[in-house]
């Protein structure tokens, strides 16, 4: 008997940015946020990153929100909302939101 496993974590947090020709600069930075957001949302509290979080989410609306290369998922806006064209930080650390 065989018996197969498939990490199915990769089909869903791959983003899209590698459907890109190559590794332009275009991707490069798009990954590099990816990764930074990700070492972020990891972490137990966002009090000394909240500025850095923020700064990475504006980027990330405003650069890729046409081309949808990656994108937050949050249940009920707990991690954060936009209004007035503001981001508001809701979540304290990664206990607070599902995502």
């Amino acid at each position: 008997m065989k018996i197969a496993t498939y990490n199915l974590n990769n089909l869903f947090e791959r983003p899209k940015v590698f459907e890109l020709d190559g590794l332009s600069v275009e991707a490069s930075l798009i990954l590099k946020y990816y990764y930074r957001l990700i070492d972020l949302l990891c972490k137990d509290s966002y009090m000394q990153d909240e500025a850095e979080i923020k700064h990475i989410i504006k980027n990330r609306i405003e650069t890729t929100v046409k081309k949808k290369y990656f994108e937050i998922i949050q249940v009920r806006e707990k991690l954060y909302s936009i209004a007035a064209g503001k981001i508001k930080l809701k979540a304290g650390g990664k206990q607070d939101w599902l995502g």
